[in-house]
Parts: C-alpha cells; structure tokens; sequence
C-alpha cells in the first residue's frame, strides 16, 4: 500500500490592495541589480539586493503574514527575501530552503491566460521569502 510519509501543507493568499501595491512593487524591483551566474537558469537580485527587501516585504505583505501566521498557528519572523526574473526557457531546479522555517513565493506579474500548468513558457518575476523563522516553542 502506498501511504505519504510527510503533510506539507501549502497556503495561498490574495495580496490586499494588489494593484497599487504591485506599482511600488515594480518600481522597487526595477531599479534592482539582476545577475545570472553560470550556475543559474533565471536572473535575481539575491547577490545584489542585501536584504533591502526584507522590512519591506513584512510591511507591505502584513495583513497576509498575519493571517498565516493565525491558519498555521505560529510566529515567525522574515529574515530573507529576494527577487528571480525568468525568460522564455528559463528553469528553476528541486531544491529546499533548509529543514526548519518557512518559504514563500509572491508572483507579481502573474497572467492566468499565460502561466497554466501546462505551460512551457514562464515569463514571470517571483519573489522569495526565504527562512521565516519560526518562533512558536
């Protein structure tokens, strides 16, 4: 019989004030540094922005860190956030952001008529919170 092993729950939220937000949003990401490194298939600000997002992100994320926070009954704190910038043929691999915390994923420019499940063609900036810290004892 084939059981799971492990329970990831997943969260998703709707950013309030979405519109506005995602204005300041890209302003803020267009003025960033992007690299791409022999290493990576995608371009990021991870090198170049030195946590400038970090107190951003909580601000401007608050309500729905919240009410994370109050679904998955913990506290926790941001302590990275980064941006990726994806082109036609880019990929990203399996990997994982340490066995403790939390990771999320902000899709700011996010097109449901172009980013289907099915599609092979992922233009689209995302947004990584890295390493929430749990502090629920």
């Amino acid at each position: 019989m084939k059981a799971p092993l492990f329970d990831f729950p997943s969260y998703q939220y709707e950013v309030e004030d979405w519109e506005f937000k995602k204005k300041g949003l890209l302003n803020r990401i267009n003025k960033s540094k992007f690299i791409r490194t022999k290493f990576q298939t995608f371009e990021t600000d991870r090198q170049t922005c030195e946590k400038s997002y970090v107190r951003y992100f909580e601000q401007f994320l608050n309500p729905e860190l919240t009410e994370f926070c109050e679904e998955a009954h913990v506290t926790c704190s941001m302590t990275d956030a980064w941006c990726v910038r994806y082109s036609k043929g880019d990929q990203q691999i399996i990997h994982n952001h340490r066995g403790w915390g939390f990771s999320g994923v902000l899709y700011v420019e996010y097109d449901p008529k172009v980013h289907t499940q099915k599609s092979q063609e992922l233009l689209y900036r995302l947004i990584y919170f890295q390493n929430f810290q749990n502090t629920s004892h």
